[in-house]
Order: C-alpha cells, then sequence, then structure tokens
C-alpha cells in the first residue's frame, strides 16, 4: 500500500469521524436542553423567578452546546488540513 492510499485511507477514516461526530451533535444540543428544561423549571418553582430561570437555563444551555459544537469543528477541520497538506505533498512528489 503506497503512501498516498494510506492517506486517502485515512481521509475515508475521517469521513466516517465526520458522520458519527453528527450524530454527537444531536446530543450535544439535546443533553444541555433536556437538563435546562428541568433545572429551569427548579429554579422557577423554588425561586418563584418564573420565566427567568428558564430562560436563563435555556441560554446557558445553547452556550453550552455551541461551545463544545465549535470545539468539535476545529479539531476536525485540522485533522483535514493535515490529511489534505500531506496528501497534496505525495501528489506533488509524484511529478
Amino acid at each position: 500500500m503506497s503512501e498516498l492510499d494510506k492517506v486517502r485511507a485515512k481521509k475515508e477514516a475521517l469521513m466516517h469521524k465526520t458522520f458519527i461526530m453528527m450524530l454527537q451533535v444531536v446530543v450535544v444540543f439535546g443533553v444541555p436542553a433536556f437538563v435546562a428544561y428541568f433545572a429551569g423549571a427548579y429554579l422557577d418553582q423554588t425561586y418563584d423567578m418564573r420565566p427567568f430561570g428558564s430562560i436563563a437555563m435555556g441560554g446557558l444551555g445553547f452556550i453550552t452546546s455551541w461551545v463544545i459544537i465549535i470545539q468539535m469543528y476545529r479539531k476536525l477541520a485540522k485533522d483535514f488540513r493535515a490529511l489534505d497538506a500531506r496528501e497534496d505533498e505525495l501528489l506533488n512528489e509524484k511529478k
């Protein structure tokens, strides 16, 4: 197996990893929303602050989800850039 084939195989594996990460996105948005719903309801009832507890917890869950998504994207983009650079390097060596 040539070096170029290895890079292409890694790229294919990274595409599979991307698909799995898309499933993780559902969890990343779902879990904080679920927690925010119940935590907000608890705050609203316990401290009689309806609807501000729910709004605050919803906002915190939303921000948390996006921070996690941005971190996941940056890591994935870094992996793709490294493989693309290596693939280009190997293709230029052949010429």
